[in-house]
């Protein structure tokens, strides 16, 4: 056998000259493994008429410049994609496939699953789990605690400076539910927690220790 050290009386190399290996029932040059298409990653078969070159490439990758690239859009998960619904807009998975805000995606023998999380919960760093609120008046929110939207079914209107669902005028916030409760029928507005802790009156009536009296 050609460039062949030792072999036995059937022929069958044992051992190959220097800078050759032993390859496929034969003595293959160094060099020619080096230049040969099997040493880009992911691809599966080299040009028949020069070795190296690519010629197809594993499943979920796309031939591109004779490398194998993970290809966005044919429902595979390859990284550095990190979901892939083959574009499916509006499903939670980005045209770059990469996963949209307040979506977690689980991926599964190379399928993503992609679902959008409830209100008062936010996506965690991962997009794996859902995590509730921190701040229980938000209806959405971000995982630092702020609020991006607010319930009007709450009484609550989002303050753009505080990044806080604040309640209505007429209504105020006990601290425990995310629903704000009607001030005292007397006040205008109110504060704290307690219905008849006025801030303002009706016109009938005037502010006296922060209740609403008649006068």
């Amino acid at each position: 056998m050609l460039h062949c050290d030792s072999c036995n009386s059937s022929f069958t190399c044992f051992s190959c000259h220097q800078n050759y290996t032993y390859q496929n029932l034969s003595c293959v040059s160094n060099v020619s493994i080096a230049n040969n298409c099997s040493t880009i990653s992911n691809c599966t078969s080299c040009n028949t008429t020069n070795q190296t070159l690519c010629s197809s490439c594993s499943l979920g990758y796309n031939l591109t410049n004779n490398s194998c690239l993970s290809k966005c859009g044919n429902s595979i998960v390859i990284a550095p994609e990190q979901c892939d619904n083959g574009n499916n807009t509006g499903a939670g998975c980005s045209a770059n496939c990469t996963i949209q805000d307040g979506y977690v995606c689980i991926i599964t023998n190379l399928t993503s699953n992609c679902s959008k999380c409830l209100n008062r919960t936010y996506a965690d760093s991962a997009h794996q789990n859902c995590v509730p609120c921190s701040n229980y008046a938000c209806l959405t929110c971000n995982s630092t605690g702020q609020c991006l939207s607010c319930s009007s079914l709450d009484f609550r209107v989002l303050n753009n400076y505080t990044l806080q669902c604040i309640p209505i005028s007429g209504y105020y916030d006990n601290g425990l539910n995310s629903t704000a409760l009607s001030c005292d029928s007397n006040c205008q507005t109110c504060y704290g927690f307690s219905n008849s802790s006025c801030l303002s009156c009706s016109a009938e009536n005037t502010l006296n220790n922060s209740y609403c009296i008649s006068c």
